[in-house]
């Protein structure tokens, strides 16, 4: 009991208590920082994606670069919906041939 009261008096449980409050706090606006840094890029990306807008022209498609390819198969991923390119990654289109071909179908079934 004696003990108690000594430790008490010290003020070091306080101090304890108060340390862990300022470090969740700490922790918890890390985290939100980070959900809206996430949330702002994914905006950005949005607004981009936006600016650009989408080309169904086959001869233009036919003379794009690569990363215009991608913007192209995102905008038809993420705003059009399209089935059949929600179901493939990027990562299995490595080669320009195949985002083009992926890109051309996806003009195709979005025609009607």
């Amino acid at each position: 009991m004696r003990q108690v009261r000594v430790i008490g008096a010290s003020g070091e449980n306080t101090r304890f208590r108060q340390e862990l409050i300022e470090d969740c706090q700490r922790q918890a606006l890390a985290t939100r920082q980070k959900q809206e840094a996430a949330e702002r890029k994914k905006h950005q990306e949005i607004d981009r994606l936006i600016a650009i807008g989408l080309i169904v022209d086959r001869s233009v498609v036919n003379c794009m670069t690569v990363p215009q390819l991608n913007d192209q198969l995102k905008i038809h991923k993420q705003f059009l919906k399209d089935e059949v390119l929600a179901k493939l990654k990027q990562k299995d289109m490595k080669s320009k041939a195949l985002k083009l071909e992926a890109l051309l179908s996806a003009i195709t079934r979005n025609e009607g």
